[in-house]
């Protein structure tokens, strides 16, 4: 199992960035390699459908959603990704000042290619989520 865990300080107050991320179907808004995103349930069991920039699609299920504590958490359920027990965690923390950090953790094992190619494509996909997050509140 591979454990990721990117972090990033975001120029917004806790609530700001939090109504960005607790929108499970607003992914479009933030990672540029997805181009339109469904919803099909609400609340946890909620399954959402990612239509990427490339045609391709992926659906991944709320798993966990905490409003108070500003975290979520969402599995895998099908798609191209060269991973499998995929799992990931989204939590906002406040610094103060009108600063939030963000942590973006995942857990996976790789499908079909090396543990350090796995790693690449999730960690590029992460990256691009906080660069995009990062640049809505810049």
């Amino acid at each position: 199992m591979i454990d990721l865990h990117l972090k990033t300080t975001v120029n917004a107050s806790p609530d700001e960035l939090w109504d960005l991320l607790r929108d499970f179907n607003g992914t479009p808004k933030f990672l540029k390699a997805v181009a339109s995103s469904s919803l099909e349930g609400e609340g946890v069991g909620a399954v959402r459908t990612l239509t990427l920039a490339n045609g391709a699609q992926l659906q991944e299920r709320l798993e966990e959603f905490d409003d108070s504590a500003r975290r979520l958490a969402y599995s895998l359920v099908s798609g191209p990704l060269p991973v499998q027990s995929y799992v990931a965690v989204v939590q906002v923390s406040d610094l103060g000042d009108n600063r939030s950090e963000l942590t973006w953790s995942t857990t996976f094992e790789p499908r079909g290619v090396s543990e350090d190619e796995a790693k690449g494509v999730v960690q590029g996909i992460c990256q691009m989520g906080l660069q995009g997050i990062a640049e809505i509140f810049s």
